[in-house]
């Protein structure tokens, strides 16, 4: 009953964003537009990956300013620094029912040797004295992502994360199972939460600032060199940078050869007719001009036989979107805090 209660309430929530999914005619037409009417194109453009970093110049300071800017997404949680040993069950075994326990007792009667020994002199030296493997290191943190931090083949083991956090530096855990064996804990030192160091993702930064100044410099580049030259394929010829591509057929929504599709040229060519020149546009890696040289008619009479399984569609695409869009703004204009770390 209790299940029933809340997967029913979900369902009714679902349910109700998701029927409140339409679609007007209008859209139908201009998706038809999009998918249907073919136009050959003549177009000019720069390719940002044809210019060299060295042509652009970002100093420090705008590379601290951008760090300054989107500092939060740099933050580091709070971390202890944990060192381990580890009893791990061979594959084969733990896919044995019947040998499985018996392995498990061996190694737990093996890890609390070893606990015992930590506790009486240290954890180095029940790691000489057990004659075991150098321990490993790990940093913990109580974030749900990434394991904590944790070794992927352990599986989510919250416990010890809580082990780590809710004990003093230098004290030895009781054998924790994992998925793949038995783990000994002793937390080394922690590191309080901040920031990734300015000079740590300065690379990281320098690469987007470089990608955005490239798309400037393109925009820019086209708009000097094109202005009062019609004709396109001798100012390509004659050019470092420029490229020529024409009578290029696609459907407007298409993506065309080189320049490829956004958003920004399809709606633009939704408008355009024949003998039309766009202004400066982008796309992912260019920044184009483009040329209308033939545009179809629109077909009324295809269209009216596409529209009722078209529109039905899209009808169903939209509903099923209703409730998660929904979600995805709620999620956007709250705050969530999430306590999770501090329960498990």
């Amino acid at each position: 009953e209790n299940y029933l209660r809340t997967w029913l309430a979900d369902r009714k929530l679902q349910n109700l964003y998701n029927a409140t999914g339409t679609v007007s005619n209008f859209e139908v037409k201009m998706e038809y537009t999009k998918q249907n009417v073919n136009c050959t194109l003549d177009y000019i453009f720069v390719n940002t990956n044809s210019i060299a970093d060295s042509i652009i110049t970002i100093d420090d300071n705008a590379l601290l300013t951008q760090y300054n800017k989107d500092k939060e997404t740099y933050a580091t949680p709070e971390i202890r620094v944990v060192e381990y040993a580890l009893w791990k069950m061979p594959a084969a075994i733990k896919l044995d029912t019947l040998n499985n326990a018996i392995y498990s007792d061996s190694l737990l009667q093996d890890a609390l040797l070893f606990v015992d020994e930590a506790d009486l002199t240290s954890f180095a030296e029940a790691i000489t004295i057990t004659e075991r493997d150098s321990a490993k290191t790990v940093e913990v943190h109580e974030d749900f992502s990434n394991n904590s931090g944790l070794p992927f083949p352990w599986g989510t083991v919250r416990n010890a994360v809580r082990f780590a956090f809710d004990n003093a530096i230098g004290t030895v855990s009781d054998p924790i199972n994992v998925d793949n064996g038995i783990v000994v804990l002793n937390i080394t030192s922690a590191v309080d939460e901040g920031y990734r160091a300015f000079e740590d993702v300065k690379s990281g930064i320098k690469r987007s600032l470089m990608r955005d100044e490239k798309k400037s410099f393109s925009k820019s580049y086209l708009t000097e060199n094109s202005v009062g030259n019609v004709d396109w394929k001798s100012l390509a010829n004659s050019d470092e940078y420029i490229e020529f591509v024409g009578a290029d057929t696609k459907t407007l929504d298409g993506t065309f050869t080189t320049i490829g599709k956004s958003g920004e040229l399809t709606g633009t060519l939704l408008a355009m007719n024949a003998g039309d020149i766009s202004p400066v546009l982008t796309t992912f890696n260019t920044a184009c001009i483009v040329k209308m040289i033939s545009k179809d008619e629109f077909d009324e009479g295809a269209y009216d036989e596409a529209f009722t399984d078209l529109k039905t569609q899209l009808n169903n695409t939209k509903s099923s979107r209703g409730y998660s869009n929904w979600l995805r703004a709620a999620k956007e204009n709250i705050e969530i805090i999430d306590n999770r770390a501090s329960f498990y």
